[in-house]
């Protein structure tokens, strides 16, 4: 190992891997806590090491995820707000008007969102204000551990998705045509797991067919195997006043089915960039004399 590298392990803010033995109660941050800086610092460190923070009894009012979420950086506008007067907040809610996954009721399994943007949505934001009680549980993988896994297991699918250039899109009923492309596996100058971009949803199918090599349909198939072993999954019946905050770079999230008839399930959510989070720890942690405040954190989704 060169002595560069040596020195930027040194420095490298180490993040915890975990499964579904996972407990989001190690996680938990109470909402009327979050006005203390010492508080609010401990939430910023559960998301840098472990890329999810719960806060749980946050008001069950409009918009109140926005509020969260201007504690870790500046709310991004959504082109599919709901309301134009609202422009950073969206519903996940059940609307048949709506053709996308996240207004339907069946299995949505786990992805990382806007990965037909070049830059990927940062940290998301789920705040639960009505409770389904017979489904629609939500699915939280580490993205990491997945991947670590499929480095020890499959290293050649591995090294495909690493340097794989893969077509994401989302074609909307309004006539909008998002493209990027994008790996599914960002590695940093040490070969390190930085980020993930990844969602079946969002694969250009068209596009994909038509240029994909038998070795990289092989690797995604691993993958996609991977994803859909349960073990690697959490699990949890988010109650009203549940807000979690989860860094998209790294977890997936999903949703178990629910019976739509049989009750509502109406979720707001925002996002925030990653760089702005990043910035807002360091300026926090120095100013609290935190000793690790310089180390490098996650580069993500490169």
């Amino acid at each position: 190992m060169d002595g560069a590298a040596e020195q930027r392990i040194q420095i490298k803010r180490p993040v915890t891997l975990w499964d579904s033995g996972k407990s989001l109660g190690d996680t938990a941050i109470d909402h009327a806590a979050l006005g203390n800086k010492d508080t609010l610092l401990k939430a910023y460190e559960l998301v840098l090491d472990q890329g999810v923070c719960l806060v749980t009894d946050a008001p069950c009012t409009d918009g109140a995820v926005v509020d969260v979420a201007a504690l870790f950086g500046l709310v991004s506008p959504s082109p599919y707000a709901d309301d134009p007067a609202k422009p950073m907040l969206e519903n996940i809610r059940v609307d048949p008007t709506v053709p996308v996954n996240t207004r339907k009721s069946d299995f949505l399994g786990p992805h990382t969102d806007t990965c037909w943007r070049t830059s990927l949505s940062g940290l998301i934001y789920l705040h639960c204000i009505k409770s389904h009680d017979q489904g629609g549980k939500t699915l939280l993988v580490d993205g990491f551990a997945v991947l670590e896994r499929l480095r020890e297991t499959a290293p050649d699918a591995f090294a495909t998705l690493s340097q794989t250039l893969l077509p994401f899109m989302a074609k909307v009923a309004n006539g909008d045509d998002w493209r990027a492309q994008g790996r599914i596996i960002s590695l940093d100058a040490d070969g390190d797991i930085c980020g993930i971009r990844y969602s079946t949803g969002s694969l250009d199918k068209d596009a994909f067919a038509r240029t994909a090599t038998d070795t990289v349909r092989d690797a995604l198939a691993k993958l996609d195997s991977l994803m859909l072993d349960e073990s690697f999954w959490v699990q949890i019946q988010l109650q009203p006043g549940d807000l979690l905050v989860v860094d998209n770079h790294r977890v997936l999230h999903g949703r178990t089915a629910f019976d739509q008839t049989a009750g509502e399930r109406l979720l707001q959510t925002c996002s925030t960039r990653r760089d702005e989070f990043h910035n807002r720890y360091r300026h926090l942690a120095r100013k609290l004399g935190q000793a690790n405040w310089n180390d490098d954190l996650l580069l993500g989704v490169l």
